[in-house]
């Protein structure tokens, strides 16, 4: 399966080509994972600031059965973290998302 199709909109295609991202192929898991197999193999190997977005879509595609981590920082990681992007991510064909607001993580 490839999602790329999925990122041809102008949003997505601009920010890739002025970012200079580099799209990679997400394959499918060879067998689906546990709950607890995906946490331990997405889970505390990610130190860089601003990455609970990334482990967010990491663990969602582990647990549709595709075989991505998260992006590690740079460029990737500024990008899809930003309100603007994890909308755009939410309203995907086939995303059933939605944005939890809140002043204090802590209610």
């Amino acid at each position: 399966m490839d999602f790329r199709k999925e990122y041809e909109n102008e949003y997505f295609q601009k920010a890739f080509n002025q970012l200079n991202l580099t799209y990679l192929l997400i394959k499918p898991l060879k067998n689906r994972l546990r709950e607890t197999e995906i946490i331990e193999r997405i889970g505390g190997g990610d130190k860089t600031k601003g990455s609970c977005t990334s482990l967010a879509y990491a663990y969602v595609g582990n647990k549709i059965g595709l075989d991505v981590l998260d992006f590690r920082g740079g460029e990737s990681l500024s990008f899809f973290c930003t309100n603007l992007t994890i909308q755009k991510v939410s309203k995907l064909k086939g995303v059933n998302g939605f944005i939890e607001k809140s002043s204090n993580d802590y209610k």
